[in-house]
């Protein structure tokens, strides 16, 4: 024992005591976010700890614990005590029959704002989707094209539990798209978050027939798509009758043999959409004018 003083912690007798503890993390200048650890060491096999928390002149909070049998003692700050943009500080001492140590300062600290974090995506189609992930409650998160800051893709606010959800806002450029995001409370922005890769499922592109083709009720339709996608023929507005489905392959092409001939019709508007998991492309249109299979009546032909 080293300090002999007014206890505070024993009626304000006087008393020997001990050596204040080390605090080890966190130290000056260190980035502090909600929840954070304290941890210190005494030198001696103490039985309790506390500590007390302040903005300002304003006590916080105070936290006790036991460590019986170690020399050194850590605790969490509860993630809720305080907002981040608040500066504090905080103070512990230990207890070792018969008395408490002397107090340890920390030092000034100013809570920050942790980045949020963007959950793995699904596809999505760059025109209407969702992306989410995990924040601070409260705060405000922002979408962004990683490394190019000048436009929101999205926002959303954190919900209580810490989940958020946001509409990416397009234009999405490129196959692959990296999204970032920082998060915003109190005046408070944190860090960008880890970039992560969203896969744009564009509209795909028909490469025969071209659009105003004349051609038969059972054609083979070709085209460049996203690879791996579903590809799906039907006709605009009446997507109850599939013409034809293909796969796109490795090199992006596909070609779909059509299985239920089309109608006869000056016109026809085949439409199609790639599908990648749960995400759908926008619709793309080929305008067509389908003439009668060979044995076929001219007649059937819908003319304007």
């Amino acid at each position: 024992m080293t300090d002999k003083s007014i206890n505070e912690k024993n009626e304000g007798q006087p008393v020997e005591r001990w050596s204040k503890p080390n605090i080890y993390s966190p130290t000056a200048g260190a980035k502090i976010f909600p929840g954070f650890q304290v941890q210190c060491g005494t030198g001696y096999n103490g039985s309790e700890w506390s500590a007390e928390i302040y903005t300002g002149p304003h006590k916080l909070a105070t936290l006790k614990g036991g460590y019986n049998g170690k020399e050194w003692f850590d605790f969490w700050v509860p993630q809720d005590l305080i907002a981040p943009g608040t500066p504090f500080y905080f103070k512990v001492d230990y207890y070792l029959f018969p008395a408490w140590s002397a107090w340890a300062w920390s030092a000034d600290f100013t809570m920050g704002l942790p980045k949020p974090i963007i959950r793995p995506p699904s596809p999505v189609n760059g025109e209407h989707n969702k992306a989410y992930g995990r924040g601070y409650p409260n705060a405000t998160v922002r979408l962004y094209e990683a490394g190019y800051g000048g436009v929101v893709h999205g926002t959303a606010v954190v919900d209580s539990d810490g989940n958020w959800e946001a509409n990416i806002n397009p234009p999405l450029s490129g196959e692959q798209f990296p999204m970032t995001a920082n998060q915003v409370i109190n005046n408070t922005t944190s860090d960008w978050a880890d970039t992560v890769e969203f896969p744009v499922l564009r509209k795909f592109i028909y490469t025969d027939p071209t659009d105003n083709t004349i051609i038969n009720r059972k054609p083979t339709i070709r085209g460049v798509g996203h690879p791996g996608a579903s590809v799906v023929l039907t006709e605009k507005n009446h997507d109850g009758v599939i013409y034809g489905t293909a796969t796109v392959t490795e090199n992006g092409t596909w070609e779909s043999k059509i299985t239920t001939a089309l109608p006869v019709k000056n016109n026809f508007y085949l439409a199609g959409q790639q599908r990648l998991d749960e995400t759908h492309s926008s619709w793309v249109d080929l305008r067509l004018h389908v003439l009668p299979l060979t044995g076929e009546l001219d007649e059937d032909l819908d003319r304007p």
